[in-house]
């Protein structure tokens, strides 16, 4: 189902149609009607109902054609959830329990999914996965600008190309993305500025269309992972200031404050080469340096002859309670001036802890210097369910933000966010999501704001 294809050739009637009718049903015409009527009365089709419906439409079509499936599984005695109970290297690891068990997108691509696990146990070729997102959000705040769509395409592949005691192991990594956050006209700045909020609804802010190449590195480690170097192209995104549990707004949170790191001033996707030291099973060691100034979308070979760097390091500790092993991240970052920023540098703390098998608990920190982002400092904390009701696949969350503003005449901005996601097939995932603003930084005029989400996954 591709939601994604727009055209900007396609036409259909506005819904302040002059001549009676609505924009679902517009009435019948003929030709001498069409020939008489205006040209004003023609625009080009508002891709946001396309998206919109077409995701209702998907959703709709998965749900009735797997019914049968659910039947089925109930008719022999077997439980709906476990119809797709396959363990798969990488891609396929996460996703074994869902509601609806197999979709027809299920049928339609095994035999290249299994084709990808046989490349990839034969060790001829890589593992591959592919997540497509599309993420409809609504807030209360009014105006022309007070909805959003956006979608997502992520492509990943690693492929381990040779392991050996003499020459440790060797892997490549890539990563490709595209993101259009302007269906609707409206893209994720401005539906932030709309609802007065310094931080944004989320982390898909591409000012109309991004693609990019976001990694594509060299691995070399050695002593069973105990040291490790990357060379390429990489994002530090990827690589530091992680979060298992506020770190991915596909899967979990939607905002940007509860999905990444809203203060770091980490520069795009560029060259560079980062080592990883790991001398104990509770302590790893990170260091990197890379271009300051990348264009993102590719290597940039020319960039990288300017000498204006990018450094970071982290320390990541990793204590266990009871037979809970936790992440704690503490990093730092120094960033040298580019012709369009001044020199840039953080500190941060990334903490991830199950308690349980079932739950997890989360804590995010950071302040920078006043000179790149809209707010200096921030704090996220939270909860999140990882089988609520027992679904193992489905997840939940609740998230709570606060966050000072660059600007001194700006008051403190909290948040509070709430998500619950789906697994309905084995390839789909659909999360409604809640967030509320309190004391929007821009608009002192108002003591809250709500927006209401619904996002839809593919998995491939």
């Amino acid at each position: 189902i591709s939601v994604a294809t727009r055209s900007d050739n396609a036409f259909a009637l506005r819904r302040d149609w002059p001549y009676g009718g609505g924009f679902f049903s517009p009435p019948a015409l003929s030709l001498t009607d069409i020939e008489d009527m205006p040209a004003s009365s023609f625009q080009p089709l508002p891709r946001v109902r396309i998206a919109f419906w077409a995701m209702i439409a998907a959703c709709a079509f998965v749900l009735l054609a797997t019914c049968s499936d659910q039947a089925a599984a109930q008719s022999r005695d077997v439980d709906p959830r476990i119809v797709f109970d396959e363990d798969r290297p990488l891609s396929y690891a996460s996703i074994r329990l869902m509601h609806l068990g197999r979709g027809p997108l299920d049928r339609m691509l095994e035999p290249i999914s299994q084709w990808l696990i046989d490349l990839e146990e034969c060790h001829c070729g890589p593992s591959v996965i592919a997540y497509y997102t599309q993420m409809y959000q609504q807030g209360s705040q009014g105006g022309p600008n007070n909805w959003t769509i956006n979608q997502e395409l992520d492509a990943y592949a690693e492929w381990e190309i040779y392991q050996s005691p003499s020459l440790g192991r060797g892997k490549l990594y890539a990563y490709f993305y595209h993101i259009e956050d302007n269906f609707t006209g409206t893209d994720t700045q401005q539906f932030a500025d709309a609802a007065g909020s310094v931080w944004l609804s989320n982390y898909n802010d591409a000012d109309g269309v991004f693609n990019a190449l976001d990694v594509l590195v060299w691995e070399q480690s050695w002593n069973d992972g105990q040291f490790e170097l990357l060379i390429g192209q990489m994002d530090p995104g990827v690589l530091f200031d992680l979060n298992n549990y506020a770190g991915d707004d596909t899967g979990y949170f939607f905002g940007e404050p509860l999905a990444t790191n809203p203060v770091r001033t980490f520069p795009l996707a560029g060259l560079g080469l980062m080592l990883s030291i790991k001398p104990a099973e509770w302590l790893e060691v990170f260091g990197t340096i890379g271009d300051a100034d990348p264009d993102g979308r590719y290597p940039d070979f020319k960039s990288l002859g300017d000498g204006r760097w990018f450094y970071a390091a982290e320390i990541v500790l990793k204590p266990e309670f009871g037979e809970q092993r936790g992440n704690y991240r503490f990093t730092g970052y120094w960033i040298d001036p580019t012709d369009a920023n001044p020199r840039g540098r953080g500190l941060m703390l990334s903490i991830d802890q199950p308690v349980t098998t079932d739950y997890g608990l989360f804590l995010r920190a950071a302040q920078a210097d006043r000179r790149r982002r809209e707010l200096r400092k921030f704090v996220s904390a939270g909860i999140v369910c990882l089988a609520p009701g027992g679904w193992k696949n489905d997840r939940a969350g609740i998230g709570f933000v606060w966050g000072q503003p660059t600007n001194g005449s700006l008051r403190d901005q909290f948040g509070l966010e709430l998500f619950y996601r789906w697994q309905l097939t084995a390839r789909m995932e659909l999360s409604p999501d809640l967030q509320l603003i309190f004391s929007p930084a821009k608009s002192e005029d108002r003591a809250m704001v709500a927006i209401a989400g619904l996002r839809l996954r593919w998995t491939f």
